[in-house]
């Protein structure tokens, strides 16, 4: 649920800023567990 907008999110949500990357809405432990998921929060960490 996005607090802000008041609905209900399908889908991963990844949130943070320079300092932590969050992975909200994780309900499937099989796939946050994948190389692909894995590659993809991999890349949106800022270096």
């Amino acid at each position: 649920m996005d607090l802000r907008t008041r609905k209900l999110e399908m889908d991963f949500i990844l949130e943070g800023d320079e300092h932590s990357l969050h992975v909200l809405n994780a309900v499937s432990p099989g796939w946050t567990c994948s190389i692909p998921f894995a590659k993809h929060v991999v890349s949106q960490i800022p270096i």
